[in-house]
């Protein structure tokens, strides 16, 4: 969390955030129930125990186009949607969704005033405060479905709080806050196997485990069968894959189903939406599937900051005529795998030049992240991140670039606008702009 998230055009609830903000934040501190916790929520009635009938997902890459292909489909069935989700791209409002729309300004202050109210004596941290108004949110407003998104793992993450969820969704497994969940990815698959509940189905996303994959498995089998949870299995259980180019076919158990690509760039969005499909049939069967309804759904699907084309950005009216600036937050090396696939598909289907513009956090592996996305780049433009304190600076970065990507023509400044101005030219180019998500207040 850092101060650009809090900026907000309401001056009053901007400062409201901002004490938000100035509470604990070390991710060390704000794994698991502390009393604290625990009584910021008593003191708040309470509010995950009156929750809307809840989905819960947890995973490394997938999780926001996984809530926002299942909030799309329920939402053409006719269901209320509410929807927890972080981070945010521009207002922190985004992060809570009432049946359909982000938190009003009014509501949202009204929450943290009594969230700091009882807080004046107590220790709560920033996360544990932030998850507890909008669980409170909630539970205030009624709607057909809730689909709750973990901030960090799953067993000690304050969603985890909830007690009976309709099912549990872990999509795909990679290395993200490996100071925080391990540096092994079957310890990756622990926590996040921590959103499972007794009884309750569990759909498991498909795996890029490589030689990990039966430990991985191991982990999940283990806790399904402590908990007596169904854990539906994707490539056994069930499948998805593409048939033609606007296609894909959605298998659970016997039955096959025909449905229309989800409205996302990017083959990986297949499977996301198999994630989002695989949790319904699990819920509503065969005979509950309003197929119709769902066609309609995946065509509608919005979910920003990944692979998204920037028409409306302030940038776009400089470029050449017939370029293209698109903007994708991925940070680490599975999402920046599923972003190279996207490049070599635009080289062999609509090949333009292709220009990186990347910023990225200290903490995150920018190596591993930039071995798969350079191949795909004529040049690569170094920016730092407004409002990120720990970016990666350029000294790290011009290291990185000479050590591992010499070949690579690369720059660096201060400022997106500077780099898009040295890419000025007559000829078409694509732009992708990329490495955190915390880059999209520079482009918008």
């Amino acid at each position: 969390m850092f101060l650009s998230d809090l900026q907000h055009p309401h001056t009053p609830l901007e400062a409201k955030l901002r004490q938000l903000y100035n509470l604990r934040i070390d991710k060390s501190l704000t794994l698991g129930f502390r009393p604290e916790y625990l009584e910021l929520l008593e003191a708040l009635g309470n509010p995950h125990t009156k929750l809307p009938p809840t989905i819960h997902i947890a995973g490394t890459n997938g999780k926001g186009s996984t809530v926002a292909i299942l909030r799309a489909v329920l939402e053409a069935d006719g269901k209320t949607v509410h929807t927890y989700t972080s981070p945010h791209l521009k207002r922190f409002n985004e992060r809570i969704v009432l049946a359909g729309h982000d938190i009003t300004d009014d509501y949202l202050e009204t929450l943290i005033d009594r969230a700091l109210a009882f807080n004046a004596e107590k220790e709560a941290t920033f996360f544990e405060i932030t998850t507890a108004i909008a669980l409170t949110a909630f539970a205030e407003n009624p709607a057909d479905i809730l689909i709750l998104e973990t901030g960090l793992g799953g067993r000690l993450d304050c969603t985890n709080i909830i007690q009976n969820p309709l099912v549990t969704i872990i999509t795909a497994l990679g290395f993200d806050h490996q100071e925080i969940l391990g540096n092994r990815l079957e310890q990756i698959a622990f926590e996040k196997a921590g959103i499972m509940k007794t009884n309750v189905p569990c759909i498991l996303g498909a795996q890029n485990t490589a030689g990990s994959a039966q430990e991985v498995m191991d982990v999940f089998k283990k806790r399904s069968e402590v908990l007596h949870a169904p854990l539906w299995v994707h490539g056994s259980d069930w499948s998805i894959r593409p048939e033609g180019e606007a296609q894909m076919v959605f298998r659970f158990n016997q039955n096959e189903f025909i449905l229309p690509r989800p409205n996302l760039l990017g083959a990986h969005q297949i499977q996301n939406a198999g994630n989002a499909l695989a949790a319904l049939y699990a819920l509503y069967g065969h005979a509950g599937w309003p197929i119709d309804q769902y066609r309609n759904g995946l065509s509608r699907i919005v979910w920003r900051g990944r692979f998204e084309r920037l028409s409306c950005s302030h940038i776009a009216p400089h470029l050449p005529d017939h370029s293209e600036i698109w903007f994708d937050g991925g940070h680490n090396a599975e999402g920046a795998a599923v972003i190279a696939g996207q490049l070599a598909d635009w080289a062999k289907t609509d090949p333009k030049p292709l220009h990186l513009i990347f910023g990225m956090k200290g903490d995150k592996n920018a190596s591993a992240f930039l071995s798969h996305v350079l191949p795909h780049a004529q040049t690569i433009a170094h920016i730092d991140i407004e409002g990120v304190g720990s970016f990666l600076n350029q000294t790290a970065f011009e290291e990185i670039m000479n050590t591992h990507f010499n070949n690579i023509p690369y720059t660096h400044y201060d400022f997106l606008q500077a780099a898009l101005n040295a890419l000025m030219a007559e000829n078409p180019v694509r732009i992708l702009v990329c490495g955190s998500l915390y880059l999209a207040k520079q482009i918008s």
